[in-house]
């Protein structure tokens, strides 16, 4: 079941599965139906030392996609499960969110922030 915490203009959910019906409903919810940006941390079940940071506008639609093997980048190692997503209010904010976790600062934050999550798996 996802945890739902308040960040300013945007909301944080921790899951390690949720189905897909019930994250969107969740997240549009949450935010009043609002135009919502998904940055979102993806691990692979082939391989779990693999992650993948995105952006998107539609999660459900996008997990689909990584999970056919439909994005280059994750193809390979399908299939993929949320471990971590960020929900934005305004698309600027969610990209520079996506490329602060690209970063190694951003890669040391999921790492802290998901230090219970790596430590169990």
């Amino acid at each position: 079941m996802p945890r739902d915490e308040p960040k300013g203009s945007f909301y944080v959910a921790t899951l390690d599965y949720a189905p897909r019906r019930h994250l969107v409903a969740r997240h549009n919810k949450l935010l009043g139906g609002t135009m919502n940006y998904i940055v979102y941390f993806l691990e692979s079940k082939k391989d779990p030392t693999k992650h993948y940071i995105g952006f998107t506008e539609n999660i459900a639609q996008r997990i689909v996609q990584h999970n056919q093997g439909l994005v280059s980048s994750t193809k390979k190692l399908c299939p993929w499960k949320i471990i971590y997503l960020e929900i934005y209010t305004n698309k600027q904010d969610a990209l520079g969110r996506e490329r602060f976790l690209k970063s190694g600062s951003g890669w040391k934050f999921l790492k802290k922030q998901l230090s219970h999550y790596f430590k169990n798996t």
